[in-house]
């Protein structure tokens, strides 16, 4: 007997393919691994270079509109002046932190990637360019702001221009890989004494 297919049939069965319905499961993603020791002692040195040159160059932002008019009158000062230069020097304190730590550890065990080092250089030298040629905006206070990007930008990279070339690897981690190094090379057999005239 066959079967017959009206409007409301189709209906029917559209309406229950949708309750009946089940996404297909997402594929399993494995979690990303820790970062290791050398990765966040790079992100620490790198890290604290750029937040540190921030600070550094909105510190004469922050002498003349905050420091100075609370100089002026410290015991009347409103919070819209010492909270902004707070958070300004807790800011350059913990990227002092970072950085010092950082370069420490970066020192050990951070290995040398020569590639990413000659890729580094090109940027840094790209970055000094436009500086050099002014391509920022000339108003105030967005040419400011840009012109400390490229600054920040050319202290991260420098920073990581100096750890991954090994400019910056301690010199007893040089004098150690060196003695590995002449311990691991292949012993030569000894060979037999040979007599010039008569071997």
């Amino acid at each position: 007997m066959s079967e017959i297919r009206g409007p409301l049939s189709a209906v029917g069965a559209a309406v229950a393919h949708v309750l009946t319905y089940q996404p297909r499961p997402k594929p399993y993603k494995p979690p990303k691994p820790p970062p290791t020791p050398a990765e966040q002692a790079l992100s620490r040195a790198m890290g604290g270079a750029g937040f540190f040159t921030a600070c550094c160059w909105l510190s004469p932002v922050m002498w003349r509109n905050f420091a100075g008019p609370l100089l002026q009158s410290p015991q009347n000062a409103p919070v819209e002046l010492w909270l902004p230069l707070a958070v300004w020097g807790v800011v350059g304190l913990m990227a002092w932190l970072y950085l010092v730590v950082g370069i420490r550890d970066a020192r050990w065990i951070v290995p040398q990637n020569f590639l990413a080092a000659c890729w580094c250089l090109l940027l840094l030298i790209g970055m000094a360019v436009l500086f050099g040629k002014r391509i920022y905006p000339p108003g105030e206070p967005a040419g400011y702001i840009v012109r400390g990007v490229y600054v920040t930008g050319f202290a991260v990279g420098a920073m990581y221009f100096w750890i991954a070339s090994g400019l910056g690897s301690s010199s007893a981690r040089r004098i150690i890989k060196r003695l590995l190094k002449r311990r691991n090379a292949l012993l030569r057999p000894a060979r037999r004494r040979r007599w010039f005239f008569f071997w």
